[in-house]
């Protein structure tokens, strides 16, 4: 997100009542006009690294538009930029199962200070990459259908 003029302080800790939002791709992220579980799965990125977070944006410190966002690249070829995913970090945490936990954490960089991510632990061990577990996609059906998809305008 390239909007810096009003640069806020970040805190560190993601509260529950912060929105987040998930930068949605179309085809690969939409079904039937709402947001897909594949927008919340971990992947293997093409430097065959595995992904350990869902990347997100806090919606506090800087609202996701279209120019703001374009600057970011699709997974999948084919895909373009739709628009986003709204989610409160408490309904991230709270579509937790008892075999898996989700957590929000801050993750600024220099490009993105207002990046955070989300987080997925089976037990102690933190879930990396593709995963096709049962209890995982429960928890990504979960995400999707507990968040709003809120499409750019052009």
């Amino acid at each position: 997100m390239d909007d810096r003029q009003n640069l806020i302080p970040v805190n560190e800790y993601v509260a529950d009542d912060e929105q987040l939002a998930r930068i949605i791709f179309s085809p690969s992220m939409i079904f039937k006009g709402a947001v897909s579980p594949s927008a919340f799965n971990l992947v293997r990125l093409k430097s065959g690294t595995d992904e350990d977070y869902v990347s997100v944006n806090r919606m506090d410190y800087c609202r996701p538009t279209y120019e703001n966002c374009k600057i970011y690249r699709p997974r999948n070829e084919g895909d373009s930029i739709a628009g986003y995913a709204q989610i409160t970090a408490r309904e991230v945490r709270q579509s937790s199962i008892e075999s898996i936990t989700t957590e929000v954490t801050s993750h600024p960089s220099k490009r993105n200070p207002f990046h955070a991510g989300i987080s997925y632990t089976s037990g102690a061990e933190l879930i990396k990459g593709h995963c096709m577990r049962p209890d995982f996609l429960i928890v990504t059906s979960t995400l999707a259908l507990r968040c709003t998809f809120i499409p750019f305008e052009k």
